[in-house]
């Protein structure tokens, strides 16, 4: 028994649709050549093909929209206070951003496993990736951190945090060194699914971390580890995946790869 709108049967989704909308098509235009005078059947044939238009232009507006195209300005700024949000942003002099303006829950990038209830093969690959890896659970990482906090403070740190530490940087807790908070879950943590699958906005590809992060209203709940609340958020998604796809999948993670990465 097939349940929901599973991949392996996209293509019968889709046949299912076009045969559908041909059809229907069909029969207006037969409807129309018997009930229409012949001079009034081209300007309704113009209503028809744009009326089929509308929803395709819409498709097209809706799976490639303006803010998740990654385009460069035509030149960079004259300082590093002119990046991401400028000095005022609690992450700076990272460019990285939050869609809330400030710091999001650790908890946020520390979740990975609950993308490998579905994922499983992705997510096992991602345990043993560089990814996974980015952190201070990278030995020559975490030295030259701590080395460069030991020289000139926190701040300018956090520059590398904005790529490398998400769940120790997006929450508040970069401007304590990191020695002192060296064996939390946190730092140990490297760079989680949602690192890059949250991430909303690609402002360019110049400086380090131009991008946006939103925090889902819903990410606790679908990363719950109640079995009854987990197994409904995992029923729900199969029957619609469509959300959880347009959430976590924009056009630059796979028509921009090159650009996202860099």
């Amino acid at each position: 028994m097939v349940v929901g709108a599973t991949r392996p049967w996209r293509w019968a989704l889709w046949t299912h649709i076009v045969l559908a909308a041909l059809a229907a098509l069909l029969v207006l235009v037969h409807g129309l050549r018997a009930a229409l005078p012949r001079p009034a059947r081209p300007a309704v044939a113009t209503a028809c093909l744009l009326a089929l238009a509308a929803p395709l232009a819409r498709y097209v507006a809706d799976r490639f929209p303006p803010e998740h195209r990654i385009v460069n300005p035509p030149l960079p700024p004259e300082t590093m206070d002119g990046e991401g949000a400028g000095p005022k942003s609690p992450f700076f002099p990272s460019s990285s951003e939050t869609n809330v303006g400030g710091t999001i829950p650790a908890t946020f990038f520390m979740t990975s496993q609950a993308c490998g209830r579905c994922h499983k093969d992705i997510y096992d690959q991602w345990n043993s990736s560089a990814h996974h890896f980015s952190s201070f659970n990278n030995q020559w990482y975490r030295k030259s951190i701590e080395y460069m906090q030991d020289v000139v403070g926190t701040k300018p740190s956090k520059w590398c945090a904005g790529c490398h530490d998400h769940a120790v940087f997006f929450n508040g807790r970069f401007d304590r060194p990191i020695k002192e908070q060296i064996d939390t879950p946190e730092a140990q943590n490297g760079l989680g699914c949602l690192s890059c699958h949250s991430i909303v906005h690609v402002k360019s590809s110049m400086g380090q971390g131009d991008f946006t992060i939103e925090y889902p209203p819903l990410h606790d709940l679908a990363a719950s580890e109640n079995p009854v609340l987990a197994a409904g958020h995992d029923y729900l998604l199969k029957l619609d995946p469509g959300p959880h796809k347009r959430t976590f999948l924009k056009s630059f993670h796979t028509l921009q790869t090159a650009e996202f990465c860099s």
